[in-house]
């Protein structure tokens, strides 16, 4: 997965593409730059054309497109390109991560953006990323969520089979709720999920 970074984004979609994107230009780049990863709010505009088709290419070579969307059953590629539809999806927040040589590492994804209420955190890394990498392009994503959007609380769904990724919020200083039976569906079963939070006092004091 071979996602442009700002440094090699000449390359301007098509006006037919249907996602849109979402930018913040007035956010200084400088800190979304990590030692392992970068982080690059998706901007139509700046990014590939077949940034969509590279992103799903990763999950199908990773096997984790189920477990990415696992309410969505079997998801279509064109599916994935209207969920990151921006003008569809106004509060939707699509972060694309690359490694230190510009190679596609993963994305992110904020749901349901409201300025001074809250935010629902997602993340898909390449599985050759997953540990110290995803870690640090979480950190990133959350801090840029908390200050460049203005957001007090970022919240967590998990499956509770998923026990990798409720581990990784633990880390990053997410505190569980609750535990919610029965409220998603799982590999087409009705499944248990892990609610969780992360205030942002809480993550800027711990300097994560």
């Amino acid at each position: 997965m071979q996602t442009g970074s700002r440094s090699n984004t000449e390359t301007v979609t098509d006006s037919s593409s249907t996602a849109s994107g979402t930018s913040d230009l007035r956010y200084d780049p400088e800190w979304l730059k990590g030692k392992l990863v970068d982080v690059w709010p998706y901007y139509e505009p700046v990014y590939p054309a077949d940034t969509f088709v590279q992103m799903w290419n990763a999950m199908i070579d990773d096997n984790t497109l189920s477990r990415v969307f696992f309410e969505h059953g079997q998801m279509t590629f064109p599916e994935l390109v209207r969920f990151f539809d921006h003008k569809a999806n106004p509060a939707r927040l699509l972060l694309i991560y690359t490694d230190k040589a510009g190679a596609g590492a993963g994305f992110g994804w904020f749901d349901d953006v409201r300025q001074g209420i809250r935010a629902f955190a997602n993340i898909c890394m390449r599985k050759a990323h997953w540990g110290p990498a995803a870690d640090e392009a979480c950190r990133i994503s959350l801090r840029y969520i908390f200050t460049a959007h203005d957001v007090p609380n970022v919240y967590g769904f998990t499956p509770v089979p998923n026990r990798m990724a409720i581990a990784q919020a633990k880390r990053l200083g997410f505190k569980v709720l609750v535990t919610v039976p029965k409220m998603i569906s799982w590999k087409g079963q009705p499944g248990d999920v892990v609610m969780t939070m992360l205030r942002r006092e809480d993550f800027l004091d711990g300097r994560r």
